[in-house]
């Protein structure tokens, strides 16, 4: 960690509050939340630092402190001097994406277990956590569930965006107080825009879409539904990507299947690529549509708040349980699996004006004002009377030692550099002997009905398992080395042998071009004499 991220972390007095989520890769929906979330902390008088995707990305943006998500020096250092560390909101937990318990144990970015560090190193430091605003699910896998289920039930608080997530977490041993709400994005101060005032003869319709391969089909009958719905002359296309930024190896933009959509619709079409920079431009083309196609949970969230006819392509659960929220009609919402005539009449709809078509205002509003309760829940769990950090509500976070874990992590991930005489020099193991650890008792984590048995058996016999595991690779690493040494060996032979037969075939040459040299010289002098 370098000296000014120090200087960064302890610059406020304030106490500080650690936002973890899906920030910084441009994901305008997470933007949103974050904003939201920051807005809260600074209104209670203090700062946040949000472990990010791309920090200077978030810095420059926010206005606020940021850390990388994999820099656990930084990390350990903003969450023991935090006030508390909140994850969320979002659908962070998921099985679409890798999610295992391995990754539990490598502190580096790439799987869903990630979102899990650092709430179990806040854990292990004794500062409270909150889960915030979660859409769970869905988790197809025992490893996931068992990761949910630890970490939900050590919480000092959790609150879910809607009833599905905590059924879920019901569903697979978390028991415990879950608060449901609306997604915090309902309550965003929506800033005064202008209305469209265009005639009928120009209908602006925005499209925000995403990639999603666990649908087959959908793009081609999304593409057939508009060219018989919309008319080029009268109806402009703008397609929007919500996801608006690329970060080298972490996230992707949208920009490329909305490229792939716009040249599969043609060019006879009026349509074209809107990229935003900011919250507010995005928001402000929403709020210029005449209707809008929703395939993000917050551009449904954001066109339901402007009133706007929106169809919402329901790809995932999260966009179900708002639109249940929202009670749009049933002929607003569709499925990706749903047959081409279904698809084309949900696009049309969105030209029919009839009452009902509409959302009703006072259920945007009702959204709206029970959005707050995910931060109320938060301040009410701390105990804002006082500005010195609470103290801890859980005590779960000391059942393993995950700090030791990263750290030995950190240092033999380069491991094949290493032969397995370095492996046992090395100061990579703490704790007590094994004879000491051999009777006791495995602990249970948070009471849960899933027992979370990932690593304790190598923690109760002094990390035996992890030593042998990492002296097995630094010898399968070596072993590697020896066969290439003798394949190098071998090869140096084969070109020594080869440079041998080509010298000799030189010779050969050599002697036979003298062969016949003599032989046409005689040849010569015989016909001279003739």
């Amino acid at each position: 960690m370098t000296s000014a991220t120090n200087k960064i972390i302890s610059k406020y007095p304030s106490p500080k509050i650690v936002l973890v989520g899906w920030y910084g890769a441009g994901n305008l929906g997470d933007e949103l939340l974050l904003s939201t979330m920051i807005r809260e902390v600074h209104s209670r008088g203090m700062e946040p630092i949000i472990v990010s995707l791309d920090p200077t990305y978030t810095t420059n943006y926010h206005c606020v402190q940021s850390i990388d998500f994999e820099d656990l020096d930084a990390l350990q250092l903003a969450i023991d001097g935090a006030y508390a560390c909140v994850l969320g909101g979002g659908g962070l937990f998921q099985t679409y994406s890798p999610f295992e318990y391995s990754s539990l144990f490598e502190f580096s970015l790439g799987d869903v277990a990630s979102y899990a560090r650092p709430v179990l190193l806040a854990q292990q430091l004794g500062v409270p956590t909150a889960l915030l605003a979660q859409g769970v699910g869905p988790l197809d896998t025992s490893a996931a569930q068992g990761i949910v289920a630890l970490l939900f039930s050590g919480a000092s608080c959790v609150s879910v965006r809607d009833v599905a997530s905590r059924d879920l977490l019901n569903a697979i041993g978390v028991e415990r107080d879950i608060t449901v709400a609306p997604d915090p994005s309902w309550a965003w101060e929506m800033p005064e825009l202008p209305q469209p005032s265009r005639a009928q003869s120009h209908m602006k319709i925005v499209l925000v879409v995403r990639d999603w391969s666990f649908v087959s089909g959908w793009e081609d009958r999304l593409l057939s539904a508009l060219r018989q719905t919309f008319d080029p002359a009268v109806h402009e296309l703008v397609w929007v990507p919500f996801q608006a930024r690329n970060v080298p190896e972490r996230s992707s933009s949208d920009t490329d299947l909305l490229h792939r959509l716009m040249t599969g619709l043609g060019d006879y079409w009026n349509q074209r690529l809107f990229e935003w920079t900011n919250i507010p431009q995005a928001v402000e083309m929403i709020a210029s549509a005449d209707a809008v196609i929703a395939m993000r949970m917050h551009a449904q969230i954001l066109a339901l708040k402007l009133n706007k006819p929106t169809l919402c392509l329901e790809y995932d659960e999260k966009m179900t349980q708002v639109s249940i929220q929202a009670e749009v009609p049933l002929q607003r919402r569709l499925r990706l699996t749903s047959d081409q005539d279904i698809w084309l009449q949900a696009v049309r709809s969105l030209l029919v004006d009839s009452s009902a078509n509409h959302v009703q205002k006072e259920n945007i509003q009702r959204l709206a004002s029970s959005a707050g309760a995910h931060f109320a829940l938060l301040w009410e769990t701390l105990g804002m009377s006082t500005g010195e950090r609470p103290p801890s509500l859980t005590q779960n976070g000391q059942h393993l030692d995950w700090l030791s874990f990263w750290r030995t992590w950190e240092k033999t991930k380069n491991i094949t550099r290493y032969p397995a005489s370095r492996i046992r020099e090395m100061d990579f193991f703490i704790g007590k002997s094994s004879e000491e650890n051999k009777n006791v008792e495995q602990p249970k984590f948070y009471n849960a009905s899933i027992a979370f048995q990932i690593g304790m058996r190598a923690r109760e016999s002094n990390y035996l398992e992890l030593h042998r595991a990492f002296e097995q690779k630094a010898q399968e690493a070596e072993e590697e080395r020896n066969r290439n040494q003798l394949l190098e060996a071998d090869r140096a032979r084969s070109i020594e042998l080869l440079q041998t037969q080509i010298a000799r075939s030189e010779l050969l040459e050599d002697q036979l071009q003298q062969i016949q040299s003599a032989k046409l010289w005689k040849l010569l002098h015989w016909l001279k004499i003739l």
